[in-house]
């Protein structure tokens, strides 16, 4: 069911929404999605993102990698914004890690976005091949158009991990 949008805790790189980096020790309303009804929630170390009950993909935070989906990168922390790259697909889950994000949608695909690690480091959670961080979400190939069927997704510091239909 639908409700709305309560955040608390620490404030840093303007992951809570309230636009400041302040701390929180009781929940607060987030007032950009003030009435909107969220159906899905998503935390990440230093970003943010709701999926509404109208499709809507709502990210805040911190944007180094382009974990916001905006298809830009910044140092800046960044309000509450809609991702417009996924308006018009049916979104049916969120998910963020550490510096990266991921959507499953209606047809099976599976989007990623953000940080795709490095030489030294490894690889991100992104399943696109290479270290090239994507500023925008970006189809994991294999999933949907008739292959896999994504129907969750779940995201972990600098990992991915998707459950498919049948």
């Amino acid at each position: 069911a639908a409700g709305r949008l309560l955040i608390w805790g620490t404030g840093d790189h303007g992951k809570l929404g309230l636009e400041d980096a302040n701390d929180r020790d009781t929940p607060e309303e987030v007032p950009a999605l003030e009435g909107a009804r969220v159906v899905d929630v998503a935390c990440g170390k230093h970003h943010t993102a709701v999926l509404t009950e109208e499709g809507e993909v709502w990210m805040w935070g911190s944007d180094q990698y382009g974990q916001l989906g905006h298809g830009t990168t910044s140092s800046t922390p960044r309000a509450p914004q809609r991702v417009e790259a996924l308006s018009g697909l049916e979104v049916t889950k969120i998910a963020v890690g550490e510096h990266h994000s991921a959507a499953a949608l209606a047809d099976g695909s599976l989007l990623t976005w953000g940080y795709a690690g490095s030489f030294f480091a490894g690889p991100g959670g992104l399943g696109l091949g290479g270290y090239t961080a994507k500023s925008s979400p970006t189809r994991v190939p294999g999933f949907g158009d008739g292959g896999l069927c994504a129907e969750d997704v779940s995201c972990g510091a600098y990992h991915t991990i998707a459950r498919t239909h049948g």
